[in-house]
């Protein structure tokens, strides 16, 4: 599974450093409908055996999954084709991480998650696997490379089938920022610099 990289500002300029400290607390919802509570598959193209549905459902239980959630190869045994994806904006050379859950009905289920840029281009691919409905939380980073992203939610076509291979719930896409820590530490010396030369110029 993909590791969540930490992203260090070390030759960011002050007005830079002051913008980030400013905005730092506010992160746009990219994905829309990530929690499918809206009953339905709205915000995202779906092809193939995938749909919403209400929870509890084949071992899904409504704790794990809120009221609605996705299910790939809902409702049948036939051989799993589901595909889910949703087009997001971003920006290039910004680093994403995209979060979700995902559980299984019945051992050895598995999915697999990707992102491609806007012309088609593969920017990061991981499959995930689960052997309980219980919910599993998985990320995937990846590095925009244009104005749009497209998130894909893959079935295997070789999962054993139990009327619903899996279930993908809190689907959401953030652009990574500094750590807490660090963030705190660039924006105090920032601080720092400013008095340092408002000083220097009173001296003078």
């Amino acid at each position: 599974m993909s590791i969540l990289h930490k992203v260090k500002f070390p030759f960011l300029g002050l007005a830079t450093a002051a913008g980030l400290c400013a905005a730092t607390p506010a992160r746009a919802a990219l994905i829309a409908n990530g929690d499918f509570e809206t009953g339905s598959l709205s915000g995202w193209t779906a092809t193939g055996l995938v749909a919403a549905q209400a929870t509890p459902y084949f071992g899904f239980n409504h704790g794990d999954y809120g009221s609605y959630f996705a299910v790939l190869n809902a409702g049948t045994n036939a051989t799993p084709n589901g595909v889910l994806s949703q087009t997001i904006s971003t920006v290039a050379g910004t680093n994403y991480v995209l979060v979700f859950d995902y559980g299984a009905n019945g051992a050895g289920q598995s999915v697999t998650a990707s992102a491609f840029s806007g012309i088609g281009d593969l920017l990061a691919t991981e499959l995930v696997s689960s052997n309980t409905p219980a919910r599993q939380a998985f990320l995937l980073n990846f590095a925009a490379i244009s104005s749009s992203t497209t998130i894909k939610f893959t079935d295997n076509p070789t999962n054993n089938t139990y009327n619903a291979d899996g279930g993908i719930d809190n689907v959401s896409v953030t652009a990574s920022v500094p750590e807490p820590g660090s963030l705190a530490l660039l924006c105090l010396g920032a601080a720092g610099v400013v008095t340092a030369r408002r000083r220097g110029r009173k001296a003078a």
